[in-house]
């Protein structure tokens, strides 16, 4: 088998364990009414790892070096994780206090700093890769 087949596959089973594990935390969602403090931080940062980890395979595949792509597929996603749980967080906040706008605003924030940071990370990895060459 060639490694580009290898790689596909290795692919293809992230992708599928990333969704099976955001289904498991839809059904979840259900019995929301136990949760404790932090633990819609640790769902989010799940579900970034889960996204995190496909990217940075992709991007390690792109070049030629799958070791860079697994270091970077987590960081991408705990950053990418943190601003979905922040966003979780707020919104639990808001429907336990009904401070509503306040949440909002902190959830807004909290998810455009980690899409800025996840745009800065892959700003810095196609800099990279040019300059590679």
């Amino acid at each position: 088998m060639s490694i580009t087949f290898i790689s596909i596959l290795v692919f293809a089973a992230v992708v599928i364990i990333g969704l099976l594990t955001i289904l498991k935390f839809k059904t979840a969602e259900k019995d929301e009414n136990r949760t404790t403090q932090g633990q819609e931080m640790g769902k989010g940062i799940g579900i970034g790892i889960a996204i995190g980890m496909p990217i940075g395979l992709a991007i390690g595949i792109a070049l030629d070096n799958i070791a860079i792509g697994i270091a970077l597929g987590p960081a991408m996603g705990v950053g990418l994780g943190t601003a979905i749980g922040a966003n979780l967080e707020a919104k639990k906040k808001a429907r336990d206090e009904e401070g509503i706008a306040e949440a909002e605003a902190i959830a807004q924030r909290s998810s455009l700093i980690g899409i800025a940071i996840l745009v800065l990370l892959l700003l810095l990895l196609v800099a990279f890769f040019l300059l590679r060459r």
